[in-house]
C-alpha cells in the first residue's frame, strides 16, 4: 500500500510540469449524494477519497465511473499550496469513512484547512429535526392523553 501512495506522489509531481497551472473542484452524481474530488489539470488527475481505498489519486474517467462530471475552478487558493497539501495528504493518506471522513472532507482539508461535509451535514439537520417533531408528537399524544383521563375521571 505503501509503494502505491509514493508512486501515485511522483506521477503527480511529474505531471505537474509544462501545463495549466489550475484547480478544479469536481463532483459527480452517485446513488446517495454527490462524489467530489479536486482535479489538477496539470497532472490530469483527481484527487479524492472513495471507500475502499481512501485519499488517492485517479484519473477522471475512474473518478466519475462514467457519470457526467460538473467542473467548478478554484481560484480561492494558491496552487502551489493545493499541490502541497495534496502531497501532504498523499504521503499519510486518510481512509474513506462516511461519517467521519469522506470525499467532501478531503476536498475541504485541502482547499480550507478544516475538513467538513456540506452533504453530511445536511442529512444531520433533517436527522435532528425528525428528532424535534417526534419528540412533539409524542408530547402532543401524551398531552392529549392526559386530557382524555382527565376528562373520563372528572365526568
Amino acid at each position: 500500500m505503501e509503494m502505491s501512495v509514493v508512486r501515485q506522489t511522483i506521477i503527480f509531481k511529474i505531471g505537474v510540469v509544462n501545463m495549466s497551472n489550475r484547480i478544479f473542484k469536481v463532483s459527480c452524481s452517485k446513488v446517495l449524494g454527490t462524489h467530489v474530488g479536486l482535479y489538477i489539470e496539470s497532472a490530469r488527475q483527481v484527487f479524492h477519497n472513495s471507500p475502499g481505498r481512501g485519499e488517492h489519486l485517479s484519473t477522471l474517467d475512474e473518478f466519475s465511473e462514467g457519470k457526467q462530471i460538473t467542473f467548478e475552478e478554484v481560484n480561492s487558493i494558491n496552487y502551489q499550496t493545493v499541490v502541497n497539501r495534496i502531497n501532504s495528504s498523499l504521503a499519510n493518506p486518510q481512509n474513506y469513512d462516511l461519517v467521519k471522513f469522506n470525499c467532501e472532507d478531503s476536498v475541504y482539508k485541502i482547499l480550507e484547512t478544516n475538513p467538513h461535509s456540506p452533504q453530511r451535514e445536511l442529512v444531520e439537520d433533517v436527522f435532528k429535526a425528525i428528532v424535534v417533531m417526534a419528540a412533539i408528537i409524542v408530547f402532543a399524544i401524551g398531552v392529549a392523553g392526559l386530557i382524555v383521563d382527565s376528562t373520563k375521571n372528572g365526568a
